[in-house]
């Protein structure tokens, strides 16, 4: 459902009770040189511009604690995390303390210098209560506060079916993220499109609670229908020329994008995460195997779930020494 008002979309029917997010959920993407950079990047931002050499940070859904650790590493700072997800990973290493637990009220603001909530907030259905809870939680501190969401104004400008799937409850744009924010009690200093454009980046102080206005246009996310039409063209096409097909990248995108097109068979899934290989995706029970193993498919295309990956990609298959066509979503 979309709020005509503030342009805001979320899974009206989400149940928390259906996801399963434990230590067996693996989203670690510190695999890939292209993603090690952004993060690098993101780090320095911080550091560099808000004067965090030896900051305390505290980070809201850490993951598997990968990005707060290169943080406190690159700041010669230290930090907390949180995520329910941690489990074995979960303990007190050098300057990082990483805790199995959600963030929730009473967790404290461990004097913080910035805090960090990456990938987080599309995973919440009371989006609005969690980040007044945020910033209850942060009174009394005047920490720079760094947001990272998906952008859903280019998810609905592409059409982009494949970034829609039940973990992702809540979608945000610029505009729409911008005026939650300011209604839950922050002021947005510097925002920006990130990551190719997939990546809504937000740096923000507390503020004072502020109305939150109506907006003349909102995202339209009609250009869905066409994209997965468009797409199951594509595989009725290549389903009668017998293609062989693979998918790089074990992912969520992955999952939505084969559970959207039936019609679709793929060979295997490649993924240069190990903890991936061996593993199948849900639903379809395609098989995931390493990079290393696709001459033995016989793989006539291979379609990238992330186009910023390609050229990455592009150079691994051609070390491989093999040449399938590379079809990227979004292309």
């Amino acid at each position: 459902m979309q709020c005509r008002h503030c342009g805001f979309v979320q899974n009206a029917a989400f149940d928390i009770g259906l996801v399963r997010y434990d230590d067996d959920y693996e989203d670690a993407q510190g695999h890939s040189a292209v993603f090690r950079e952004f993060a690098d990047r993101v780090c320095r931002e911080l550091i560099d511009d808000y004067g965090l050499i030896g900051a305390r940070a505290l980070e809201i859904g850490c993951g598997n604690g990968d990005f707060l650790r290169r943080f406190c590493e690159l700041s010669n700072g230290h930090g907390v995390g949180f995520d329910p997800a941690l489990g074995s990973l979960a303990g007190v290493e050098g300057a990082v303390d990483l805790r199995a637990d959600p963030y929730r009220a009473g967790s404290g603001a461990f004097d913080a210098d910035v805090v960090i909530c990456r990938h987080t907030l599309e995973h919440v259905k009371d989006l609005s209560g969690f980040l007044r809870m945020i910033r209850e939680e942060l009174e009394g501190c005047d920490p720079i506060v760094y947001f990272e969401v998906p952008d859903s104004g280019r998810i609905a400008a592409e059409g982009a079916f494949w970034d829609i799937y039940y973990e992702h409850c809540s979608y945000l744009d610029k505009i729409g993220f911008e005026s939650v924010l300011r209604g839950c009690g922050f002021e947005p200093v510097r925002s920006r499109l990130d990551y190719q454009g997939q990546y809504l980046v937000v740096h923000a102080r507390l503020g004072d609670s502020m109305p939150i206005p109506e907006r003349t246009v909102v995202p339209d996310f009609t250009p869905l229908v066409a994209e997965i039409d468009r797409w199951a063209a594509w595989a009725r096409h290549h389903a009668e020329k017998s293609s062989r097909i693979a998918i790089w990248a074990a992912s969520s995108k992955a999952v939505a994008f084969l559970a959207s097109l039936p019609g679709l068979e793929p060979v295997v899934a490649v993924d240069i995460n190990p903890a991936k290989v061996g593993r199948h995706l849900p639903a379809s029970g395609l098989a995931v195997v390493a990079p290393s193993e696709l001459p033995h498919h016989d793989i006539d295309t291979i379609v990238v779930m992330n186009p910023i990956y390609l050229e990455e990609i592009r150079a691994e298959v051609a070390a491989l020494g093999i040449s399938p066509e590379l079809v990227a979503l979004g292309d």
